[in-house]
Order: structure tokens, then C-alpha cells, then sequence
């Protein structure tokens, strides 16, 4: 804040005209009261003119000293704002870079095509828009050690992340770091000056490469960390209040892009998957068509549920004939009832049975069938239907 100049040429000239016009308005009245006699008043008048001298020269003096402490005093504010104002754009400055950094990052969301492209395109990014030092992505690794893998790099990082032990675990205290911190406790951890940080990790490797701040934010999906983004700075103090906000933006933005490109991976898979099973049920459903054996399947009360082409053939029922039917309408008769509760005992037994069977067609003629007959199970292993296979060998 600009003050008014306590000392200043027109005061000082002001000041001294003051000063000598009452000494002569009243100096000769004084000289004159106390003067006994012409020559003490020629005495006196010489002393006076020696004491104006004086004074005038002590007063001059002490204007003059004031007048150079006050532009002394001038010229400390104008360095310190001139001071301040350089560390105020060198800030703006910062913040811009990080700003851009930011916008770039976004555009990288939508250009990346995999997840390790979107890490490697960030750190670029914040490499060389933000000016950072450098900057690495690394991904927490769920087993004992509590490791972590470094993901992706950017800056003049070789052979550094290699050279180091990177843990979020407790159990490799002595190297968890400002990393480990920010993926353990899911928070940003910043070391502002990387030379005065005795407790930081790995601090001579890092100073070694010029490293002299860094910032580690956690990258969560679900609001647990998966993984950490690091970023160093040449300057001590390179990471205020603004630059970590915005960096966490980045963090942030980054986080969703991962947990994006994952979701689209997994419903790629699956629509693969799926795609797969539907080839395969296609070609299961073709060959069952088009197979010279009948096939049925029934639910678990019997109920026929399918029955193919061959089945028509052989038996002489169309399907609609059949679907929701028992397959006892094509019992002959001819094998009794200790029979087909011998095959249904070891059907539901979780068995296969295999025998052959005498049936009777719609036109009324007798036939025997080779038959396999065999449940069919879900994924819990639970008995859902059976399926009949059975051959002509009439």
C-alpha cells in the first residue's frame, strides 16, 4: 500500500523558510531587549549570526537525513513490489500451465483408445504443458508386499522407478513414501521441499535427479485407491493451494477415464462372450437339427420341452404334438413298469442311463431305440431338465 512521503524537497524548502523568517522576525527584537549597549549589540548580533548559521545547518541536515530515509524507505516498498509482483506472475504463470495441463488431459479422455494409452498421454501431458520434471502413474498390487507397479512414466525418470522399492504396505515401512501414503491412506501428500524433508523417502535418489517438490494423488474408483499419479518439480514450493486443486482435477479426471476404458473392456468381453456362446448354442442347435439321432429334452416333471427333426421322423409326432406331453405316449408296453422306474431311479440318482427302449410310433407299429438319457445340470450343479438321445435300430 503506497503511503505519503513523510520528507520531501518542497517540505524541506518550506521548513527552512519558516525557520529563517521567524529567527529574523524575532531574533534582532530578542538581541535588542538584551543588549545593554551598542557594542554588546554588535557582540551579540555576530553571535546571532553564528547560532543562525547553525541551526539552519542542524535543521538543513536532519531534513536531508529524513529525505534519504524516506527514499531509502521508498525504494525497500518498491523492491518488495516489485518482488511480489514477480512471484505473483511467476504463480499465474504456474497455474496456467496447470490449467492447460487440465484441458489437455480432458481431450485425452476422449482420445485414448486403451488405458495404457490414457496413462502415457497424461503424463505426457503433464510433463511437457505443466513443465513438470516429470510425472508416473503407478497401480497398487493387492498381494502381501503391498507393491507398486509403476503403469506409465513421463520425463527423465529411466532407471528411477527401477532402482527404488515402491510399497503402500505397513509391512515395508521404511519405503512407503509419499506414494505409498497417498494409495494407504487415500489422500494427497506433498513434499514442498524435497531437500529439507529428512523423513522423505528415497530423498538423496530424488535430489540426484533434481527433483526439489513433489505431489502424490490418489486415483480411486468407488472411493478406494487403485493406484497413485506423481509428479515432480525442479523448485522448491512448486505445488500451492491452486496447483493442487487443479491437479487433483487431473487426478480426478484421470481416475474416471480408467474406470471408463475398464467398464467398456468388460462389456466388450462380455458382448465377446456372448457372441462366442450364441456361435456355439448356434452350431449345438444346427448339429442337434440336422443329427440323424432323435433328441428330447424334458423338464423335471417329464414335460417334453424340445424334440428335433429326427425325432419326427422316427416317431411319426410332430413336435407341436409332443411339447408339454409325458414321453410315456410312446410306451409300448412291452417292458413294464420295473423297468422305467429302474431308468428313472438312476436318473435321479444324477446318473446316465443307457439301455434300449421298445416304443410305439403314432401309426401304431412297434420300434426299438439304443438310448442314452442323461441329466442335465446348471452351474451350481443343480438337475434342471434331461436330455434323451436315442438311435433307430429297428
Amino acid at each position: 500500500m503506497n503511503r505519503r512521503p513523510r520528507f520531501s524537497a518542497r517540505g524541506i524548502v518550506i521548513t527552512y523558510a519558516l525557520v529563517a523568517a521567524a529567527w529574523i522576525a524575532f531574533s534582532d527584537q530578542v538581541a535588542t531587549a538584551l543588549a545593554p549597549s551598542q557594542d554588546a549589540l554588535a557582540t551579540i548580533s555576530t553571535l546571532k549570526g553564528w547560532a543562525f548559521v547553525a541551526v539552519t545547518s542542524a535543521l538543513l541536515a536532519a531534513l536531508l537525513y529524513g529525505l534519504d530515509a524516506e527514499r531509502g524507505r521508498r525504494a525497500r516498498e518498491l523492491e518488495m513490489q516489485i518482488a511480489e509482483r514477480g512471484r505473483t506472475d511467476v504463480h499465474l504463470e504456474r497455474l496456467n500451465r496447470v490449467l492447460r495441463t487440465l484441458s489437455l488431459a480432458n481431450q485425452a479422455l476422449v482420445r485414448s483408445p486403451d488405458e495404457t494409452a490414457l496413462l502415457r498421454e497424461f503424463c505426457s501431458v503433464i510433463v511437457e504443458h505443466g513443465a513438470f520434471l516429470g510425472a508416473w502413474v503407478g497401480y497398487r498390487e493387492d498381494g502381501p508386499a503391498g507393491t507398486i507397479r509403476p503403469a506409465a512414466q513421463a520425463g527423465p525418470l529411466e532407471g528411477y522407478l527401477e532402482a527404488i522399492t515402491l510399497s503402500w504396505n505397513d509391512v515395508a515401512r521404511g519405503s512407503l513414501g509419499p506414494a505409498g501414503t497417498s494409495i494407504r491412506e487415500g489422500r494427497t501428500v506433498v513434499s514442498v521441499d524435497a531437500s529439507a524433508d529428512a523423513a522423505l523417502a528415497w530423498r538423496d535418489e530424488m535430489l540426484g535427479r533434481g527433483i526439489r517438490s513433489l505431489v502424490a494423488l490418489p486415483l480411486k474408483i468407488d472411493d478406494r485407491a487403485f493406484g497413485t499419479l506423481v509428479i515432480y518439480a525442479g523448485d522448491p514450493n512448486a505445488f500451492g493451494a491452486g496447483e493442487i486443486s487443479l491437479l487433483e482435477e487431473v487426478a480426478a479426471d484421470l481416475s474416471y477415464g480408467v474406470r471408463t476404458l475398464r467398464a467398456r473392456a468388460d462389456a466388450a468381453r462380455e458382448a465377446a462372450a456372448r457372441h462366442d456362446a450364441e456361435r456355439e448354442m448356434q452350431r449345438l442347435s444346427t448339429a442337434i437339427e440336422q443329427s440323424s439321432d432323435a433328441v428330447v429334452i424334458t423338464d423335471l416333471d417329464a414335460r417334453i420341452q424340445y424334440v428335433n427333426p429326427a425325432f419326427t421322423q422316427v416317431s411319426g409326432y410332430a413336435s407341436d404334438e409332443v411339447l408339454g406331453q409325458n414321453p410315456r405316449i410312446l410306451k409300448s408296453g412291452v417292458q413294464g413298469p420295473g423297468f422305467y422306474a429302474a431308468m428313472w431311479a438312476t436318473l435321479a440318482s444324477g446318473q446316465s442311463f443307457v439301455g434300449d427302449l421298445v416304443n410305439r410310433r403314432k401309426d401304431g407299429s412297434l420300434f426299438q431305440e439304443e438310448a442314452v438319457i442323461s441329466p442335465v445340470r446348471d452351474e451350481a450343479g443343480t438337475i434342471t431338465s434331461y436330455v434323451a438321445v436315442k438311435r433307430d435300430v429297428t
